[in-house]
């Protein structure tokens, strides 16, 4: 009888570990890198900065290419779409440069790529942070007065999609 009574101790002690243990493990995760968030949680997130779209034009953003396609899994009951942290600072500048600036959709969209390409080097990125839009032209075009003005044009608009976007991505992890 007494080793029953210690494993029966132990036993319990395992429960009560567990059962202790069993609230922590249940929190949600902390947002860090990879916070992934669903289509209704970015779009309350655009509302409560006075951003407000709807569903569908959530879908034409991303069918667009101005906003970043989310992870699509199924789950049970249909496919369920997880966005990265970063897609409701994209939209919400797309949302206004739109609105506020008057910027058609595929202006946004030419600035958004062209950030992206210079983004991917660092030595173009940290130029293009520093220099004025001409002197960026004429840095990388080489001839044509005509494609150096849209070079420059371009580089200015991806300037200021760049500031739209990082007020807003600071705005998601404040």
């Amino acid at each position: 009888m007494p080793i029953f009574s210690g494993a029966e101790r132990l036993f319990w002690q395992e429960v009560w570990e567990n059962a202790r243990l069993a609230s922590c493990r249940a929190k949600p995760k902390a947002r860090g890198i990879g916070w992934r968030m669903t289509p209704d949680e970015l779009l309350k997130k655009l509302r409560d900065w006075g951003l407000g779209i709807d569903r569908r034009t959530l879908t034409n953003y991303i069918k667009g290419g101005l906003v970043t396609a989310p992870e699509q899994r199924s789950g049970g009951k249909g496919v369920k779409a997880s966005f990265p942290e970063h897609a409701v600072a994209e939209a919400a500048a797309a949302v206004e440069l739109m609105r506020e600036h008057g910027w058609k959709k595929e202006k946004v969209l030419g600035a958004r790529k062209f950030f992206a390409s210079v983004a991917s080097n660092d030595e173009d990125f940290s130029l293009f942070e520093k220099v004025e839009a001409e002197e960026f032209a004429r840095l990388f075009v080489r001839e044509g007065e005509a494609e150096k003005l849209r070079y420059a044009l371009l580089v200015s608009q991806a300037k200021v999609y760049w500031t739209v976007l990082q007020m807003y991505y600071l705005k998601t992890l404040g």
